[in-house]
């Protein structure tokens, strides 16, 4: 892929988070989709995973909970999303509250261009949102950023997502990544991150995920990252408030039997950590 250009699955997520509004609550992430990111999602939850739509509106309604409830005890709060994509929780949460959006360049340039528009004609609610670029798998790139949010927060409490992004870094970067969230966040700071863990390269769906991604996109078995449960619970500077999966909260979102097959299921571990 040229180097600028947005690959279509940058736009899949939204189309997933839009397929169930009365779970994600997410009523803006509609305006993202495009005909190949829909073509996409066929493609993909015909090949590698039917419940791909449902889990991620199950996992936007997660943080997004998560996010308010926070927001709630800390009135004076920002939330950081690191590899935000086209995410929406800035207009799904109030305007008195500060937002930083983080992700490549052209992600977020062509972010900030739609919103403008979007915002001016009243599609979507004015909020005063940061943008940051910056590619995590990048030394450099992560020093510009640490300066960039140290500055922007300002001391401010902080809950800092990282959502759909640590299995595309190097462990290296990851590591990296976490090192600089406890420089940044003080006690009672919130950071909320998703991951599988290892054993889920055991199942069918995985397999056909790594099929679909080398396929389509040429990237090689090697080029992920799972984190097991045991990394969150021992990482520094953090204590593990709630550790869930799609599973789980299947059971605490949706009527009971909803049918949810495991075999089908990429069953991402979702964390939530506060700053000790």
């Amino acid at each position: 892929m040229p180097k600028g250009q947005i690959h279509d699955t940058a736009f899949v997520i939204s189309c997933y988070r839009a397929s169930d509004e009365a779970l994600s609550l997410d009523s803006y992430s509609k305006h993202w989709k495009t005909a190949k990111a829909q073509e996409w999602v066929r493609t993909y939850t015909r090949e590698v995973s039917s419940h791909e739509p449902f889990v991620h509106c199950l996992r936007n309604r997660f943080f997004l909970d998560q996010i308010s409830a926070f927001f709630r005890e800390n009135p004076g709060a920002s939330l950081v999303n690191v590899g935000c994509g086209f995410s929406a929780y800035p207009h799904l949460l109030p305007a008195s509250h500060s937002y930083c959006d983080v992700d490549l360049a052209e992600v977020v340039q062509f972010k900030q261009k739609k919103l403008a528009v979007w915002e001016r004609d009243g599609t979507f609610p004015f909020r005063n949102i940061n943008y940051v670029a910056t590619d995590l798998n990048d030394e450099l790139g992560f020093h510009r950023l640490e300066e960039e949010l140290r500055t922007w927060l300002d001391g401010r409490p902080s809950f800092i997502l990282i959502e759909g992004v640590v299995l595309f870094l190097t462990k290296a970067s990851v590591v990296t990544l976490f090192e600089m969230f406890a420089r940044l966040q003080q006690q009672g700071d919130r950071l909320g991150s998703v991951s599988f863990v290892p054993e889920i390269r055991q199942t069918a769906a995985y397999v056909r995920f790594l099929d679909f991604y080398r396929r389509n996109l040429g990237r090689s078995d090697d080029e992920y990252t799972e984190l097991e449960d045991a990394s969150y619970r021992r990482l520094p500077g953090y204590t593990l408030l709630q550790q869930t999966d799609y599973l789980e909260l299947s059971r605490h979102y949706i009527p009971p039997g909803t049918p949810l097959n495991p075999e089908e299921l990429l069953n991402e571990h979702l964390y939530i950590l506060e700053r000790a």
